[in-house]
């Protein structure tokens, strides 16, 4: 089970009310997150590019603070990001049950076929 990290405040003595952070990391689908750290904007993108691009373009023209946690992040707000990205992961969890019920077909007719050889 991945671990995911929790937003927490910054650090003012780090990054100070005046620069925007924020936290860009990968969620447990794989696709990349952007997430302001104060909570007011985030998105979830194919590439790395992308979220850090999003971070860029939702703080000019100060630019911003990017924070890369170790843990995985979820998006908790509204997806402003790639909106696609929404549909793909359906997709991506519909082939995965349905490449473990395939597997598990397949061990089935496996286990029948040899009980079924070993009592001709």
């Amino acid at each position: 089970m991945a671990v995911i990290a929790q937003f927490q405040p910054l650090d003012r003595g780090i990054v100070s009310d005046e620069i925007p952070a924020f936290f860009i990391g990968r969620n447990r689908e794989g696709f990349w997150v952007a997430r302001d750290a104060n909570g007011r904007i985030g998105g979830i993108f194919l590439l790395q590019n992308s979220a850090v691009s999003f971070a860029k373009r939702n703080s000019e023209p100060k630019g911003c603070a990017t924070i890369f946690p170790s843990e995985g992040i979820e998006l908790d707000l509204e997806n402003r990001g790639n909106p696609l990205v929404a549909y793909l992961g359906s997709l991506m969890r519909f082939a995965t049950r349905l490449r473990q019920q395939t597997a598990r077909l397949h061990r089935q007719m496996t286990e029948a076929v040899k009980r079924r050889l070993k009592d001709p």
